[in-house]
């Protein structure tokens, strides 16, 4: 069970101080730090980023066109400007995003016998988290029936366009890790993950992770740290790609931009649209390669292709849903 400590406990490289501080850890801290290193646990396997990320990964060979849901007057700002905007993930129109995983997180550590101390530290999550994150939302269904509460319409683009546009605008410029500085921001595709299953499947063990190392920080404070930090990373990642199961409908493919803060870890946007924070997004006409009409406004297709062609969208097509109604 502890298999990987033990191996840690026999290297040459581990001191006899660091071996004391390992033998005076409780059998959850020893726990904890067996899973840290053990690649076969299941810590290690829902905790890892790349891991998570490849789990919800939008892959466009699966996805390659996407969908986004808007009206007739948001249409004509958006062609006419060739800017889109991107919010918050802190004001969504579902009040709750973003803080749905850390609320399944705080379940979990009350079923495991935290207490009112632990858990008001878990919360702290949120606000170490990194905040400055926004979200362009898509589905991969061109003619859903659940979508159509956001608009009219249904913008059609290609999954790989958007990804490159998206790097265009927000790196600025830089090319690896090691460039990325304040103003510069990562962008990256997640299929949303409504399955309850599957998210605490990911959540148990992280928050048990936590909780253990959050128990032994008075014996190994360097090591429990950098692993409630990396618990507290992965938490950020359910944040931002599981939602409630009660709206599994809308079917959300989601380009994330995360960008990367100053000393202070805030909200950044760069404007106030319509009371919310967002960052823009320039674009070419190249990048809409359709408007798909619903029976509500179809009626107005020449007008809208005016619209589009007046603005350059030659080449961006207009279809009908196939919904019947």
């Amino acid at each position: 069970m502890l298999e990987k400590l033990n191996e840690l406990l026999k290297s040459r490289r581990i001191t006899p101080s660091i071996k004391t501080i390992i033998g005076n850890l409780t059998d959850e801290g020893k726990l904890a730090l067996n899973d840290f290193y053990d690649e076969k646990s299941d810590f290690y396997q829902h905790a890892q980023p790349i891991l998570i990320t490849n789990k919800f990964h939008c892959d466009p060979n699966i996805f390659p066109n996407l969908y986004h849901y808007t009206s007739i007057d948001v249409l004509k700002k958006i062609i006419s400007k060739k800017i889109i905007y991107l919010g918050s993930i802190h004001s969504m129109n579902d009040q709750k995003d973003g803080l749905y995983a850390l609320e399944l997180g705080v379940i979990e550590l009350e079923s495991l016998g935290a207490g009112k101390e632990e858990i008001q530290v878990f919360n702290l999550l949120n606000k170490n988290i990194p905040r400055n994150n926004y979200i362009w939302s898509f589905s991969a269904n061109n003619h859903s029936q659940s979508l159509q509460h956001y608009g009219e319409i249904a913008l059609s683009f290609n999954s790989q366009d958007i990804q490159y546009f998206l790097n265009e605008h927000f790196s600025k410029g830089a090319n690896t890790f090691s460039e990325f500085s304040r103003g510069n921001g990562f962008s990256f595709p997640l299929k949303v993950e409504y399955d309850i299953t599957t998210q605490l499947e990911y959540i148990k063990p992280v928050v048990k992770e936590w909780l253990y190392d959050y128990r032994n920080l008075n014996v190994d404070s360097s090591d429990m740290l950098e692993i409630m930090q990396c618990s507290a990373q992965a938490m950020f990642l359910f944040s931002l790609c599981f939602k409630n199961p009660d709206l599994y409908q809308e079917e959300e493919i989601r380009f994330v931009v995360v960008k990367i803060n100053g000393e202070e870890n805030d909200i950044e946007p760069e404007i106030i649209f319509i009371g919310r924070p967002v960052v823009s997004l320039e674009f070419t006409p190249s990048l809409i390669k359709s408007v798909i009409l619903s029976h509500k406004v179809f009626e107005q297709k020449n007008d809208i292709r005016n619209i589009l062609n007046q603005n350059n969208f030659t080449d961006t097509k207009i279809e009908k849903t196939r919904l019947p109604y």
